[in-house]
């Protein structure tokens, strides 16, 4: 008989296993909530780093609490009910993980990232100016405004305040305004009152409302595959992965590491923008992959442990002694 061995269980596997998941989930919501706005993502970096350690520990304190030969009994399920609370986390984790992936991917770029803290330290704002002069005819650019009206685009002239009493003219082309501009008509213009030496803006700095239907376009659609992942990561099924078996854990480690090699070129910026953000859409994948591949194995590995499955052993009643 070959010396092969059952995993087994010890307060080392449970320790390691529930670090190894709490830090995976710390890393996906550092990302969710973009803990580290713009990359190097050291903070995302340091958790995957912390995530990836524990799992090897888990991995090692699987190997030594090995129970014996594998052939001596069978291999499923471990100690325990099915958990419905652990399938639904590893339904919800597989979502989330994939679709922060996809958030990495549009990420901003550390020198946009870096420019946008630089205009809030500064304090730019929206302030109303009215217009100086109109220096050309007012023309309908053919579109309306959220609230139906008509759109126009001249040239303006704006006379624009700053905290040391000093007044700069200021003249923008092709300025969009709700109706046919005329003088002492005001508008919003961004800009820091006690910096001159920032440019005045026509429209708010950073993505603005493009951050948030890139979070609804990313969000809706994960809410819809939890579905399918909950259907997939049923209770049973979930219950016979909490021990740790090589061909069942170890190509799924490899399929999520791989992930994560992928998503480094974004995480540090250490290649080009396209490169980049590709590969980070094909990491938004390898959370599904893994999956499959531990339920494809997770289920060879139970029929191979008879169809009825395994029996537990009863404990005589009375005292215990």
């Amino acid at each position: 008989m070959s010396n092969t061995y059952e995993p087994g269980r010890s307060r080392w596997t449970r320790a390691t296993g529930r670090l190894m998941v709490i830090s995976a989930a710390a890393t996906v919501g550092a990302v969710w909530i973009k803990l580290d706005p713009y990359p190097p993502l050291k903070a995302e970096l340091a958790l995957t780093g912390i995530t990836v350690f524990f799992a090897g520990c888990w991995i090692a304190a699987s190997h030594r609490a090995r129970t014996g030969p594998a052939g001596a009994r069978p291999a499923l399920p471990p100690a325990g009910q099915p958990s419905r609370g652990l399938s639904r986390l590893l339904a919800v984790g597989t979502v989330l993980a994939g679709a922060a992936a996809l958030l990495l991917a549009f990420t901003v770029t550390g020198d946009f990232g870096r420019e946008q803290e630089r205009l809030e330290r500064a304090g730019i704002d929206a302030h109303r100016i009215p217009v100086a002069r109109v220096l050309s005819t007012p023309e309908p650019t053919g579109k309306k405004s959220a609230s139906r009206e008509k759109l126009y685009t001249a040239d303006l002239a704006f006379q624009v305040p700053y905290d040391d009493g000093e007044v700069r003219e200021l003249v923008l082309r092709s300025f969009k305004t709700i109706g046919p501009p005329e003088p002492g008509m005001k508008v919003d213009l961004y800009y820091a009152r006690g910096h001159p030496e920032i440019e005045v803006r026509t429209g708010p700095p950073g993505l603005g409302t493009l951050d948030v239907m890139l979070y609804i376009m990313v969000g809706v659609p994960a809410l819809v595959f939890a579905a399918g992942a909950l259907k997939a990561a049923d209770a049973r099924f979930v219950h016979t992965l909490r021990r740790f078996h090589a061909r069942v854990h170890l190509p799924a480690f490899g399929i999520l590491l791989v992930g994560v090699a992928l998503l480094l070129p974004v995480a540090l910026e250490s290649r080009a923008d396209g490169f980049a953000r590709g590969a980070a859409g094909l990491a938004a994948l390898t959370p599904w992959l893994a999956l499959r591949q531990v339920r494809r194995a997770g289920h060879e590995l139970g029929e191979s442990s008879g169809p009825t499955g395994p029996t537990r052993p009863t404990r005589p009643t009375g005292l215990r002694m």
